[in-house]
């Protein structure tokens, strides 16, 4: 979903709430958007998995937009905020789930069976997944977005394909190639970048919302 959350966020910023988007913003979203795209295509063939990324993408932004305006209208609820999304998240993925077992109800001894047996292999990533992955990453991201625009945050989370790099070299072995590590260098350049300018210059002034002539 990062190929693209990192631009959409951006776009429907400025298009849907009329957020001003500094041209530091913009580049720094190309940049990782470019990024990710090398990163992601480094011997890879598309797919339809990646339509849904693409999906998936969109309602990204669309959260990180969102929790932008709810995290700082809820400040010192960070807790309460975060448990009302994994809710509202766990109940629609129950839908999901319901309406999948009653589309296959002829198949649902042997669902139950694969789920049973899933569980009891892979119960300690199920839990590493809903706990640290789900309810710690989304508290963290819930805390954070209450001082960071929604378009710095965007560029931050760009830099999920590398730890997925990272991780996947020192569990799996996996390794990049030229064009993976030229995605890399350009999604870390377009994080640290855009983070080192949001703390030397007021946040007002990067955001586009107010002339320097206003600030001096």
């Amino acid at each position: 979903p990062d190929l693209c959350s990192v631009k959409f966020v951006p776009i429907i910023a400025r298009l849907v709430y009329k957020t001003p988007i500094s041209a530091t913003t913009w580049a720094s979203a190309l940049a990782a958007f470019t990024g990710t795209a090398l990163l992601s295509s480094d011997g890879l063939a598309l797919n339809v998995g990646d339509g849904w990324s693409i999906l998936a993408a969109l309602a990204s932004a669309v959260f990180i937009l969102r929790l932008e305006v709810a995290s700082a209208a809820t400040a010192g609820y960070a807790k309460s905020l975060n448990a009302v999304t994994l809710l509202v998240v766990c109940a629609l993925c129950a839908t999901w789930f319901t309406g999948i077992g009653i589309s296959r109800a002829e198949d649902a001894m042997q669902m139950a069976a694969e789920f049973g047996a899933f569980f009891g292999q892979e119960w300690w990533s199920l839990l590493f997944l809903g706990v640290i992955c789900t309810g710690l990453c989304n508290w963290a991201q819930t805390v954070g977005q209450r001082s960071i625009p929604a378009g710095q945050a965007a560029i931050v989370y760009a830099t999920d394909p590398l730890w997925a790099a990272f991780f996947s070299w020192l569990a799996l072995g996996e390794t990049l190639g030229p064009r993976g590590w030229a995605g890399a260098v350009l999604i870390f350049t377009a994080a640290i970048s855009t983070q080192i300018i949001a703390l030397r210059v007021p946040e007002a002034l990067v955001e586009g919302d107010t002339s320097l002539e206003e600030m001096l």
